[in-house]
């Protein structure tokens, strides 16, 4: 049921009209490091700028992050401060991750982190949308049929 949380966000954006397809709920690939919120996370395409990439990346649409607490949304946003610095110095993350552009909204308990290739008109859509739908959590079970599961670049 945690990970539903961020598949019914993303079915959320979907249903609001927004051109969403993919979701796929994120399998970590490892742990997190002890500090470190673990999320519960789904990324999705934006059929705006998806090139069909099988992996699921931030760049082909985002990625909906679900944490306990705002406070730790908060520390997210601060490691991943964190990362682009690194990222800005040596020409990737810690993980060798590229840097990618991106925007990150906030809504709650909700990160919602975009590509950096959608303009401010679609941005402005994912915010509106994002504050209607981030406390309806709960995925349609209906819907789950086309979601999938994945490695997620996050």
């Amino acid at each position: 049921m945690a990970i539903a949380t961020a598949v019914g966000v993303a079915q959320g954006l979907r249903e609001a009209g927004l051109p969403v397809r993919h979701i796929a709920v994120c399998t970590p690939p490892a742990p997190a490091p002890p500090g470190h919120p673990r999320p519960r996370a789904a990324a999705f395409d934006d059929l705006r700028v998806s090139t069909d990439d099988p992996r699921r990346v931030i760049r082909e649409g985002g990625v909906v992050e679900v944490y306990d607490t705002p406070r730790d949304v908060q520390a997210r946003l601060r490691q991943l401060d964190k990362q682009t610095l690194v990222a800005q110095t040596y020409g990737f993350d810690e993980g060798g991750q590229m840097l990618q552009p991106e925007h990150r909204l906030t809504q709650g308990t909700v990160l919602l982190r975009l590509t950096g290739a959608l303009d401010d008109r679609a941005l402005g859509q994912y915010a509106k949308t994002l504050r209607r739908v981030a406390g309806n959590t709960v995925p349609d079970p209906s819907l789950l049929h086309d979601t999938e599961e994945a490695k997620c670049s996050t």
